[in-house]
């Protein structure tokens, strides 16, 4: 579960002009489900040069009470390829793809 101090603070440092540390970015990354880690990494792979696109997803997955929802929100948002590729990381057949996609409306 994320720190939800970690999580309060890093909100109010963003809207406060305040950019967290890199410190600060990293312990909240550590504290992802295994879902939204990987999902961050195949972030990173794709985008290894915007690094402000990886950490807002960081912020966004950090919010997700638990990996259902991260697995929820990446078949919702990402696109066919990062998808796949979550897929893969995860141990998941992509002929699973429209089953997940139902299966995940329907909860």
């Amino acid at each position: 579960m994320v720190n939800q101090n970690v999580v309060g603070s890093l909100k109010n440092q963003h809207h406060n002009g305040i950019n967290p540390t890199t410190e600060d970015t990293n312990m909240e990354e550590k504290e992802l489900d295994y879902v939204s880690q990987k999902v961050i990494e195949v972030l990173r792979e794709k985008f290894p040069n915007d690094q402000g696109y990886v950490q807002d997803k960081i912020n966004r997955l950090a919010l997700m009470d638990n990996k259902f929802e991260a697995f929820s929100w990446a078949l919702n948002q990402l696109d066919s390829d990062n998808l796949f590729s979550l897929f893969e990381k995860l141990g998941l057949d992509r002929k699973g793809h429209s089953f997940y996609n139902h299966l995940f409306k329907c909860l």
